[in-house]
Parts: C-alpha cells; sequence; structure tokens
C-alpha cells in the first residue's frame, strides 16, 4: 500500500473481517449439501452422469480460474465476490427444476464459475485487508475461523437438508438460495483495500505475466500447486461417495443430516484450531501427513461397507479442516499482491484439472464395478502422487515472497 493506512481505511479493513465472516457462513448454508446425489438419483441421473455433473463444473472452473483471478486483480475483490454470490443464486434456482440432465448440467457450470471468481479472491481479500491493519500473520487465524463458519454453514444445511427433503426435495434448494441471496447483499457492503505493491493500472497481460513469472521462478511455489491440487482434488471426488456410501450402509435419508453434521463438526473444530497448532506443526508432517490420512481412510472406505465408515470418514473431514487454509497460507508467504489472485487461482485451476480427470473416471469404476475399487484408485492416486511431491517440496526451502519487477 502506498503510505500507511488513514483511519477510515483501518475502520473499514476490520470491517472486511467481519463481513468476510457473514458471506462465507450465508453462502455455505448448503440445505442441499446432504441430499444432492439421491436428489440427482431421484430426478432419473446415474452415478456417471452425477459424476459428469462434477466434471462440468470442474471444466468450468478450469475455464474460469485463471480468467477470474485476473479479473480480481485488475477491477478489484469486491466486484469478484459478487458476480460470484450471484452465479451460485442461479445455480439454486436452476437445480429446483424438474429438468433434464442438461439443465443440471448447466447449473453445474454456474457453481463452477461461481467457485472460480470466488476462489483466491476472498483468500486476497482478507490477505490484503489484515496487511492494511498489519495483521498479516494472523492471515491463518482468520481464514481457520472463515473455515470453521463455512462448516457451520454447511453443518446446518446438512441436518436441515435431510429434514427438508423429507417433506419436499426442492425445499433445501430454494431456502439454501435465499440465503445465498443474503450473500449477494453482504458481498456490496465489502471494501476493495488498497494493496502493497500493487499496479492495479495494469493490463490483464501484465497481470498475467506477474502471475506466471512467480510460477517460474519459484519451485516451491509450483510444487505447493501441484501438491494442494493432488490433495484437494482426490478429496473433492471421495467426498462425492459419502451419501452412496451412507445408502449402501442402510442408513435412511433422515438419518443423513445428523451424520453430516458430525462430519463438518470435526472440519469446523480442525480449522477453527488451526491458527494456534498448525504455525508450530513441521510443515514437513504435514505436507506427507495429509495424502497419508486420505490414504488410510480410502483403503479402510475400500474394506468395510457399515456404520464403521461414519467413524472411517472422520479422517478425511480433518484433512478438509486442514487443507485449504494450511495451503493457502503457504501459498500467500511465496507471492506479492500484484497477481495473488492470479496466482491463487492457477492453484485451483490445478485441482480442477486433476478433478476433470478423475471424475470421471471414479465414476466410471464405480459404475462398471464397485464403490470399494473407486475408493481403492483414489488411495494409490493420493499416496503416489501426494507422497512424491512432498518428497520434492521438503528439498526446496521456503522464501518470503517476491514482487516480480514490472513487465
Amino acid at each position: 500500500m502506498n503510505g500507511p493506512a488513514t483511519p477510515y481505511e483501518a475502520r473499514r479493513a476490520r470491517l472486511n473481517i467481519k463481513l468476510y465472516y457473514a458471506y462465507v457462513f450465508l453462502g455455505n448454508v448448503a440445505f442441499w449439501i446432504s441430499i444432492h446425489v439421491v436428489y440427482f438419483q431421484a430426478r432419473g441421473l446415474s452415478f456417471t452422469e452425477i459424476m459428469w455433473l462434477l466434471f462440468a463444473q470442474s471444466a468450468c472452473q478450469v475455464l474460469l480460474e485463471v480468467p477470474s483471478g485476473v479479473l480480481s486483480d485488475r477491477f478489484g475483490r469486491r466486484r469478484t465476490l459478487t458476480i460470484s454470490a450471484a452465479l451460485k443464486v442461479a445455480f439454486c434456482v436452476l437445480c429446483m427444476l424438474d429438468a433434464s440432465v442438461v439443465v443440471y448440467l448447466v447449473g453445474a457450470c454456474l457453481l463452477g464459475a461461481h467457485i472460480a471468481f470466488e476462489s483466491g479472491t476472498d483468500a486476497a481479500l482478507i490477505y490484503e485487508s489484515l496487511g492494511i491493519l498489519d495483521r498479516q500473520d494472523d492471515y491463518t487465524k482468520v481464514k481457520g475461523r472463515g473455515f470453521s463458519l463455512r462448516m457451520a454453514g454447511n453443518g446446518i444445511g446438512a441436518i436441515g437438508g435431510g429434514l427438508l427433503a423429507s417433506v419436499d426435495y426442492l425445499l433445501p434448494w430454494l431456502v439454501a438460495g435465499v440465503c445465498c441471496l443474503m450473500a449477494l447483499v453482504v458481498s456490496l457492503l465489502l471494501f476493495e483495500p488498497r494493496r502493497v505493491g500493487g499496479h492495479q493500472d495494469l493490463s490483464a497481460r501484465e497481470i498475467v505475466a506477474f502471475g506466471l513469472r512467480s510460477l517460474r521462478d519459484s519451485r516451491r511455489l509450483t510444487l505447493l500447486v501441484l501438491l494442494s491440487g493432488t490433495v484437494i482434488s482426490t478429496l473433492l471426488v471421495g467426498l462425492r461417495y459419502q451419501q452412496p456410501y451412507l445408502a449402501q450402509a442402510g442408513i435412511a435419508l433422515e438419518g443423513f443430516g445428523p451424520v453430516y453434521l458430525l462430519w463438518l463438526l470435526v472440519s469446523a473444530g480442525t480449522s477453527m484450531t488451526l491458527g494456534r497448532w498448525g504455525p508450530k506443526v513441521d510443515e514437513r508432517l504435514l505436507m506427507f501427513g495429509l495424502p497419508a490420512l486420505l490414504m488410510v481412510q480410502y483403503l479402510l472406505l475400500s474394506s468395510f461397507v457399515g456404520t464403521v465408515g461414519i467413524a472411517i470418514m472422520v479422517l478425511g473431514q480433518v484433512v478438509v479442516g486442514i487443507a485449504r487454509p494450511m495451503f493457502t497460507t503457504y501459498i500467500n508467504r511465496e507471492v506479492g499482491d500484484t497477481a495473488r489472485a492470479t496466482v491463487l487461482s492457477v492453484n485451483g485451476f490445478a485441482q480442477n484439472l486433476l478433478l476433470l480427470v478423475l471424475a470421471p473416471v471414479v465414476g466410471f469404476i464405480s459404475d462398471e464395478w464397485t464403490i470399494a475399487a473407486a475408493f481403492a484408485g483414489l488411495a494409490v492416486v493420493v499416496s503416489v502422487a501426494g507422497w512424491s511431491l512432498a518428497a520434492l517440496l521438503s528439498r526446496v526451502p521456503a522464501a518470503s515472497a517476491t514482487q516480480p519487477s514490472r513487465p
């Protein structure tokens, strides 16, 4: 930022943190989260078609991740988050329709666009707001709290979604859409922070050049992006099989909500406390440990079907609470403000590129063979790729954030 913050900027930066918490909570009171797979099955979709929805979501994220990051760096965080919130409202509306798979594919694309526009931009907004207050070291704590509120919103949605769906399958989507509309209103109240060393007059091409140069000049940053993509993509694919697994285990639809609430409380508790213990943990332990936890979970799930799976899936929920906050913390430390959202969007791009490959393949395996075979395949991918990248990363020392020269 050019010069010290004014009292007004400091006051609005503090308000940004509070508004961020409200935005995250309202945008993630997802009453459909615990029933969406069985909902689409009730609409006549197969496992393969449901995985194609995930493919469509991921494809749109891949296509829009970097352009949305450039948009955020060029035109501002607030405008980008407002677009993101509007897209999620439209997604909820389309999913309420009793329509063909094509309509749901469009809805999945809107959800992918929402995530792309939000990905990196929310992290950049918080990091830069904290920069105005000279509190960048609190980023992990703030992001962890935000993630716990995200999980709390998911938890409320999970417990309420099953109950609402038992009355009418449309109710979860309707109530979630209203909450997303409220998040859209909150996004309009956000303050656009000035950036430390940021060149907001740069063209989109120059911003992309900044971001790519940051990746080219830092092997550590590139490996962080690849490891983050591997862990989170295999995690997200596995999460799509929670509901079919519960159905196989004989758990009634009304019971999905309490189970999801338990899982989300684990994720929320993990992320809420992450700011206290995360910085004290050796980085190498997290880099090797997160793929290991997912591998163990998937191997156990491939061997056992029953209520014991509820406890097994707690391992994945621990990873959910740790992965995004910690990886974005490490990446933020490696980049300057000029192309921060662009680099964070490249991170999301890597995650979704892997999802584009994994989702259809895993969906095909589960349709042609069994869900157990799909879990076993995920265990192999996350262990081999995750540990290989962690080993390479452990040999590269951490560096302070760099600000490439203006092109």
